[in-house]
């Protein structure tokens, strides 16, 4: 387990740990936390994206607590059908966080994209159309929904319908409605900052595009 990740690790339907869960619980964690980290870390769920990176460490952390809490319930739920224990695994790391996605959205889902705000930062600071507009999109993000921040930020970072549908938690035949939503939360943005007061007609000339 302390060796690098092989493709047997990545096939195998039983992994060793899955027997000393009766017998010998410390080494049983200690193996299934080498393995869920290293798994964790060469193929992160989707939905780690929602949080800042400075918190995978602890998301991962968190992950393995849901399996192994309640001495090992969720590992005792796992049942060799043939396909592989890391398949269940990420399944079930996946629904974890999206679980705690819904219940607690990161705060940085609404600043994610604060440092493309500091690229120039001497720009903003001198030009008072762009310095306006940030202070508005921020008032406006205020007044809007989690929900309606995490779909904007997932439009900023190019997010294909699909990969919002799976940040949201939804099911796949949701695609459709999620990228309806995201577009109609792009034009709320743009009727929020327009009830501010903003002219993006006339900022959009101030910021280079």
């Amino acid at each position: 387990m302390v060796g690098t990740f092989s493709e047997h690790m990545l096939r195998d339907s039983w992994p060793g740990f899955l027997d000393l869960l009766d017998s010998d619980t410390e080494r049983a964690f200690g193996q299934f936390y080498v393995f869920a980290q290293k798994l964790l870390a060469l193929r992160p769920p989707l939905a780690m994206r929602a949080f800042p990176a400075q918190e995978h460490a602890d998301l991962k952390h968190d992950v393995v607590y849901h399996f192994c809490k309640s001495d090992f319930d969720v590992l005792r739920r796992y049942r060799d059908r043939g396909s592989s224990f890391a398949s269940w695994f990420l399944a079930v790391a996946k629904n974890a966080i999206r679980s705690r996605l819904r219940k607690a959205p990161p705060e940085s889902s609404e600043l994610e994209s604060e440092p493309e705000a500091q690229v120039a930062p001497a720009v903003v600071r001198s030009n008072p159309d762009a310095s306006r507009l940030l202070a508005s999109v921020l008032s406006c993000l205020a007044d809007m929904t989690d929900e309606e921040k995490i779909l904007i930020l997932a439009r900023a970072l190019e997010f294909t319908p699909l990969q919002m549908t799976h940040l949201l938690g939804r099911e796949r035949s949701d695609n459709k409605a999620v990228g309806d939503r995201s577009s109609d939360t792009c034009k709320k943005l743009k009727r929020l900052l327009h009830k501010n007061g903003v002219n993006l007609a006339q900022v959009m000339p101030t910021l280079g595009t």
